[in-house]
Parts: structure tokens; sequence; C-alpha cells
């Protein structure tokens, strides 16, 4: 959109004054005949790049909407990055289209950092003093140095035009600039950890020991240990480097474990072969933990992607593992290779999102395959090490759902749901994610004993899918005075309400249940069961028989022990031992 000129008026102490050359610049700029600003060829040079990779229709495009609307993912970033380099003879990462959240921010980014090398390429001469530079909108903060090797210095930048890198670790220096929002999404800044524990943590991370393995004729692994004792094994997300990663954790754990934080291939020096899957990841692990000495069965810890990898590894050596802690994952292929769904999780950090500007995206596609097609589900029952589950109740790449596909199949699985959380819970919730973490170590079992399962407790505080089941259950029925506790409260009503409509003549709805005990909730259970089987045989006495070794539920259901008329439930039959199988 062409901006009205305003020159400055004669006389007006606070207008600038305009040199000869600025002012037949700006004559110029004025003449019809002249070439479309810079800003608007830019831009329109821009729209027709990422029209051709993203096979746009130009009708449906719009410069201010967001480039993951029209289906940007790393694949698209990185070609549309080489052909920009190509054309522009500017060098920028392919995260870059991530962080600027649609095509007129970007070109704005261009002008005020490349403004020189854009003049060049268009064969303009010096223009107007150009703005100042800007960067990615984020909130301000302290330095942050790029991941590097453990006891590597960090050298100097050099002088001259400054990449997006080295203008993103400058941000001390900058204004200001209010933290972008993805759209759909919210910045969860209420829960960002502040800059100095991550530069403390950092201070940490340079502690730890990187050890590489170099094999004949195949490629390279590579992982970093940190702390003494128990040995733990950590999985991470898809490339993510250890102090990004488990930046957060790393003391919490370390005080007590020894550390061993695999990188996948193409972190870090881990290379990254042609071909791979999950079966050649756990060989991996395999061979990493036979050079390291490890032998003995060790907890595993894996986090997104590294959860599949943790699951894979306990089912394929179920001897090598002493228990199973998985982060926000999944059983199944579902949604995993849904990128920009995963960039919309990240983003929500700003923090995390410069924290994590080594990501070497250019090897994501190399897992399209890897995570494509696979389902651990038939095999999950197999697996009998303690295990603890995590998941997030705001993660949108891998939702509660899908840990709950994982509890269910593993026997003896314990799921923990984190409100409030997205897929960064270990970052943006890093002290109650560190909490679950040393509690799930705590409890595994040792060489003196077994493990120290904790007792679940008979009610659960109402998450947010509990609420919405319930605010669902009251809405759709004619009544709504309705108390439950928990989701699976939830659901047993819902299945009371099917079987006390079964057999009616007219339809009705039993919406009013009551259950804030455990007695309380087997009363109810007794009562329906006992009125479902007088349904079915009218004739019937509908009595019902109670195995209980303790006597408490006789004593709970007959207080008095006196004749049945007297007892909560009548026609309850109890038996004080157990009959024998025949």
């Amino acid at each position: 959109m062409n901006q009205p000129t305003h020159l400055p008026l004669t006389g007006d102490p606070d207008a600038g004054a305009l040199s000869a050359r600025q002012a037949l610049l700006l004559l110029d700029s004025l003449d019809a005949g002249a070439a479309p600003p810079l800003e608007q060829r830019l831009l329109e040079d821009l729209r027709d790049l990422l029209l051709g990779v993203l096979k746009i229709d130009p009708a449906d495009f719009s410069p201010t909407r967001a480039l993951m609307d029209y289906g940007l993912d790393s694949i698209a970033s990185t070609e549309i990055g080489t052909l920009f380099t190509q054309r522009f003879g500017i060098s920028v990462p392919p995260t870059v289209f991530f962080e600027f959240q649609n095509l007129q921010s970007f070109c704005g980014y261009l002008l005020a950092n490349h403004h020189g090398q854009l003049l060049e390429h268009y064969g303009d001469s010096a223009p107007l003093p150009a703005p100042a530079p800007v960067v990615a909108a984020a909130p301000p903060m302290a330095q942050v140095v790029a991941p590097v090797a453990a006891g590597a210095v960090a050298t100097p930048a050099t002088q001259g035009p400054l990449s997006i890198e080295a203008l993103w670790q400058r941000y001390e220096h900058l204004a200001p600039a209010a933290p972008a929002v993805v759209q759909g999404t919210q910045a969860s800044n209420e829960y960002e950890p502040s800059q100095a524990l991550l530069d403390e943590q950092f201070s940490l991370c340079q502690q730890a020991t990187r050890v590489q393995i170099h094999r004949p004729g195949a490629p390279r692994l590579e992982c970093a240990t940190y702390g003494s004792g128990t040995p733990v094994l950590m999985l991470g997300g898809l490339v993510m480097q250890y102090d990004v990663m488990w930046r957060l954790q790393l003391q919490a754990l370390g005080r007590g474990h020894r550390l061993i934080m695999l990188h996948l291939p193409g972190c870090g020096e881990a290379e990254l072969p042609p071909a791979f899957d999950i079966a050649h990841l756990v060989a991996d692990i395999v061979v990493l933990l036979d050079q390291l000495g490890i032998d003995q069965p060790l907890p595993v810890i894996g986090y997104s992607f590294g959860g599949v990898l943790a699951q894979a590894f306990a089912l394929a050596h179920p001897h090598r593992c002493a228990g199973l802690c998985i982060s926000v994952s999944s059983p199944f292929s579902e949604g995993a290779s849904n990128f920009p769904v995963l960039m919309g999780e990240l983003q929500k950090s700003p923090r995390f999102m410069t924290l994590n500007r080594g990501w070497n995206m250019a090897a994501l596609p190399a897992y399209q395959q890897v995570i494509g097609d696979f389902d651990l589900r038939p095999q999950l029952g197999n697996l009998h090490c303690p295990c603890r589950i995590i998941c997030a109740s705001d993660d949108a790449y891998q939702p509660p759902a899908y840990s709950a596909l994982i509890a269910n199949a593993v026997p003896h699985a314990e799921l923990i749901e984190v409100q409030g959380a997205g897929h960064l819970l270990g970052f943006t919730h890093h002290q109650r994610y560190n909490q679950l973490l040393l509690e799930f170590l705590h409890n595994l079992p040792t060489p003196e004993g077994p493990a120290r399962r904790p007792v679940p407790p008979v009610f659960q505080p109402a998450t947010a899918h509990t609420l919405q089941t319930l605010e669902d259950y009251v809405r759709q029925g004619e009544q709504g005075h309705c108390a439950i506790l928990s989701a699976p409260a939830a659901q047993t009503a819902l299945l009371l309400n099917h079987l006390a409509k079964r057999g009616k003549r007219e339809p009705a709805d039993y919406r009013s249940y009551f259950m804030t005990s455990l007695e309380e909730a087997l009363d109810a259970a007794l009562r329906l069961a006992r009125h479902h089987a007088r349904n079915r045989t009218p004739d019937g006495q509908g009595e019902l028989l109670l195995i209980d070794d303790s006597g408490y539920w006789a004593r709970y259901f007959n207080p008095l022990q006196r004749a049945d008329a007297s007892a909560l439930v009548l026609s309850l039959i109890h038996i004080s031992e157990p009959t024998r199988p025949y």
C-alpha cells in the first residue's frame, strides 16, 4: 500500500532537515515513471517464490496471513531458503520462516537488516537511511551462546553485515519487543523459565562430556554424559541437542544419577545415515550402552519421539530396561509427521525458540519415513517393567489421548496429566516435570527390594477434560444436579445411564449420580446390579453375593450385624473365605 509522503515544514523545530541528495531521491520517488518501491518489489518476488514452492493459487495468498496456514513445513522451508539464497545472495536458515509469522514481517526484517544487499540486487543507488535492524518478535533477554562442544570457546562475531544467527544473540542491545503469538495458540509466558536460570543451567551443560563412537563402515554415534551414580538413559525429541532438550533437567537428575543423553542421527556430531528406521536406532542404543560399559538394566526416559524409541528399546531388550518413563509421546505414527503442529507447539515459548536456534531442521525429512509408519500397540502388553507415562493437557502435537493408549496397553502403567502444559512441558513446567521424573526414579526396584509403587489415590483432581465431559454431560440432559469428580466417574455415569434405560418403554435419561467415596460407589453398583437383574428376571430375588475375606464390607453394609431387614443393602449374601476354583 502506498503511504502518503510528509515533507518537513519550514520552521518546525522537531522536523529533520533534508540534505540535497535526500531531496533529489525523494523527488525521484514521486516521479510517475519511477520503479516501484524496494519493499513492493521485494514483497512481490518473495510472494512468487512462495507460490511456486507451496503451489498456492495467487488469489488465495495474503502477505499478512500466517505462512503455516499455507502448509509450510520443514521440507518446504528448506527449499524456500535454498532458492532465496540462490536468488538474493543472502543466507538465512530454514527456521527463519517459522520465526516470522507472515511474509510481510519477513520482508520487513530483510529490509532492515539486509538493506544494502537488496539494493545491490535490484540495482538501485543508495537510499534514504535504512531503519534500525529488527529481529523476530521475542521478549528481551540476555545473550544466549550457541551450543558448542564442552570446553570450546565461542569466537566473537566479525564486523560486517550481521546474520540472523548473530542478530539473535544481541537481544540485550535491542529495544524490548512483544513476543509473537502463533495463530491459534497462546504464548505461555506465565511459565517461561527466566533467562538467568537458562544461562545458569547452560554452565552446567558445558560440564557434560561428549562421547563419540566411531564405527568402521557405520555412522558415528554421539551422546553426552553428566553426573554420577545409577545410569539413566535419556532419549530426546527429533534431533534435539542435549543442552536444549535436557537443560532444565540436568541439575535435578544429575545429582544422584549418571545421565546418558543420546544424540539422534543428524544431531550434534552424530552422523545421519542414508536410510534408517526405529530398529536401527534401537541397535545404535545397544552399541552405545555396550561401549559405555553399561550392561545392567537401567531406567529409560523418553520424550516425544524419544518416548517412541524408549518403547521400542524396552520391547526389543526387556532385560536391559529397569523402568520406562514416557513423556508427551505416542505408541503409533498418527500425527507424528505433522511438523506444522509441532512448530506451533514449540512457538508457544519464545525462549525455547531462541534456545533451539541450532536445531538441524534440514535433517527432519530423513525422519519422515522413520515416524511415518509404526504401531507398537499390539506389543505393549509384553512390557512388565514399571512404567510412568506423562502427558500435557494442552499438547496439540501428542495429545493426552495418545498417552492414554500406552497406559491402557502396558500392564500396571501409571498415567499422569500435567495441567496447562503443552508439548514443551519439560521446559515450561520443568519443576513439576522434574519432580515426576525423580519420583519415578526413586520408586524403581533396587537390588535390596522390589519397586516402591505409589498407591494411587481414590480421587484425582478434576482435569480440563473432566470438566468438559461434565459440562457436555449436563448440557445434554434434562436435569443438571450431577456431581462427578473424575473422567472415569463421568464414564461410569454414562454407563449407568445406558444400563438404566434398557428395557424401558418410555425414553428417559438418568442424570443424577453422586459418588463421593469408594464405599458409596460400590453401594450404588450393587443396587444397580440387583435392579438390572430384577428387570431381566421379574420373579427373581436379586440376591447379591459378596466375597470379602477381610470382613470390612460385611460390616459396612450391615453395621448392626442383625437381621437382613436392618442392613443397608438387602439380600446381600456375604462369604468370608474365597471359594476354591474348580
